[in-house]
């Protein structure tokens, strides 16, 4: 059994471990603590009805996440590894996942004429319906998070997120 006084010299060393990494770092570890966070948040927060339409496949963030990745590039041409960059799986997680959600009328996938050895990812009416489900869920949990945070505050955070993850999608692509 461990002490107290054992438990917060342990945060203590841990928070001050934080402090000491540079700024970058923070931010990094910050943001992918928060992602953590924030998507087991709204897990619990996601209707029994769209957790239903989910039901059976293999780890439904990643699931959710494919969705609203497939939901904000809607008017571009999505293909399979960009769901695995997105993402960060491999080629056979991804095509096992994209398998079941197609099955489970999720997904789409086509090929496209020019390249057979590509596999198009599209939205389907039912996906479309559940991304409409999620951001309702999602806009009360989000505004609760925000709750206390200037909007001018809000703003400059999302235009630097907006650059980072415009960044690391620029480093991300595989160099030709």
């Amino acid at each position: 059994m461990v002490s107290s006084a054992s438990t917060s010299d342990t945060e203590s060393r841990d928070s001050s471990s934080f402090a000491q990494l540079d700024t970058n770092t923070q931010l990094f570890m910050s943001l992918h603590q928060l992602d953590t966070l924030s998507t087991a948040g709204l897990r619990q927060r996601i209707p029994s009805e769209i957790a239903r339409q989910l039901d059976g496949l293999p780890s439904s963030a990643c699931n959710v996440r494919i969705i609203a990745y497939l939901a904000r590039h809607e008017n571009e041409d999505v293909y399979q590894n960009d769901v695995e960059r997105h993402c960060g799986i491999t080629r056979s997680t991804a095509s096992r996942v994209l398998n079941m959600m197609e099955r489970k009328g999720l997904v789409r996938r086509i090929i496209p004429t020019f390249d057979a050895r590509k596999r198009q990812v599209m939205l389907t009416d039912k996906s479309r319906r559940l991304v409409r489900q999620i951001e309702e869920s999602g806009s009360d949990y989000f505004a609760a998070l925000a709750e206390g945070i200037s909007p001018s505050d809000m703003e400059t955070t999302l235009r630097t997120i907006k650059r980072l993850l415009a960044r690391s999608e620029q480093e991300a692509k595989p160099l030709d």
